[in-house]
């Protein structure tokens, strides 16, 4: 089952990463995808980046993966060690 918050705000990405965190990485990368798409240049751009890339990872789509991690780095200069580390449970 989905979890949705149940009172507070949730951020562009938290159903997203939701999404990932139980493991449904193929709803998880559709969302990550839409915030990408509605704001490339965001400032969560970045973080749907990565996680489109590991949500791919996870779908053992590789060629996907490493192409959404060679632009987040060549766009930014961001490795996953750059990325708050409450921002990767």
């Amino acid at each position: 089952a989905i979890a949705f918050p149940t009172s507070g705000w949730c951020g562009p990405l938290d159903f997203a990463h939701g999404l990932y965190r139980q493991k449904r990485f193929e709803l998880a990368a559709e969302e990550f995808a839409a915030e990408i798409q509605k704001a490339p240049e965001g400032p969560l751009a970045d973080e749907a980046r990565f996680f489109l890339a590991e949500s791919y990872v996870q779908l053992r789509r590789d060629v996907d993966a490493r192409a959404i991690y060679e632009t987040l780095i060549r766009q930014s200069g961001t490795t996953p060690g750059s990325i708050p580390a409450d921002r990767l449970s």
